[in-house]
């Protein structure tokens, strides 16, 4: 049991933005589109440039810079990315961009030159799913090549596992824990969210994922992966959930429930409250 442990919460000091405000080319089946609507609309590089300033001025840390994909599934800011520069070099700001899917080395190093601090990537081996979820024609050898495209620019990049992406079921998820523990210690951090039932969606009326199946999840990646593991903030606000983090060594939670917090003291350990997004844990020179 390790003897401190991180909650994050990151709030207006972390916001979400979109470059693509409500749209998105895809119509994945556990998202439709829902999860943008709580997202800052900056789908110009105006918007993106004053809301930036806004959040600097009221004492923000930064920002998750995210958006709709393109058919592709990726997020393209190459438009936003003069500004994106322009913010890191006036302000002191964190931005940790959740960039879906990229197709070369060269798009990874425009994205690094940017100043970008964080790369957050849905990481999906499961060729099965990415075809019935996300109706792209992406391949499981895509995604492997979007991560050791970043890792090779030296960016911090944090991949993201779903559990029970799949409708709420198992599939692939050892598998991409598997594959992740072949990149060593390149990947400092790893980020596990979990399918939330959402309405509106094709997967609206289907389970949450059992919470035996989600702590063998978690057993599993704490034996391969060398990195530090973190519990997302995506995810059913289910107490077990969140003890099982605690009970498998994960290094931080976004948002534990007060019972779980409760838990955690009980077990010894140090926790430590973070007003910031959960993958800066990814970089060693930012302390807040």
């Amino acid at each position: 049991m390790p003897k401190n442990i991180t909650f994050y919460y990151p709030g207006k000091y972390f916001p979400s933005l979109s470059v693509t405000g409500g749209a998105c080319a895809l119509e994945c089946k556990h998202c439709n589109r829902h999860y943008l609507k709580g997202m800052k609309d900056v789908s110009s590089p105006e918007k993106l440039w004053n809301v930036a300033l806004g959040i600097s001025a009221s004492g923000g840390y930064g920002f998750l810079l995210s958006g709709g994909s393109d058919i592709s599934g990726r997020v393209n800011i190459k438009r936003f990315l003069p500004v994106i520069k322009r913010i890191k070099d006036d302000t002191n700001l964190v931005i940790n961009f959740h960039s879906g899917v990229i197709h070369s080395r060269e798009e990874a190093f425009e994205i690094y030159a940017s100043g970008i601090d964080i790369v957050s990537l849905d990481f999906v081996t499961s060729d099965e799913t990415i075809k019935n979820v996300y109706g792209t024609s992406n391949k499981y050898l895509d995604y492997t090549n979007s991560l050791k495209y970043f890792i090779e620019t030296g960016i911090a990049v944090v991949p993201h596992i779903t559990i029970g992406l799949h409708g709420g079921k198992i599939v692939g998820e050892y598998q991409a824990i598997d594959a992740l523990s072949e990149f060593g210690n390149d990947v400092k951090e790893v980020v596990f969210i979990i399918f939330i039932p959402t309405r509106g969606t094709a997967y609206e009326g289907v389970p949450i994922v059992n919470p035996e199946d989600v702590d063998a999840v978690f057993r599993y990646a704490r034996k391969k992966l060398p990195g530090k593991l973190v519990l997302g903030c995506m995810r059913p606000r289910k107490p077990e959930y969140e003890m099982s983090a605690v009970n498998n060594n994960f290094d931080g939670i976004v948002i534990p429930g007060s019972a779980s917090r409760k838990f955690t003291e009980s077990k010894g350990m140090e926790i430590k409250d973070v007003k910031s997004c959960c993958s800066l844990m990814a970089i060693d020179d930012v302390f807040i």
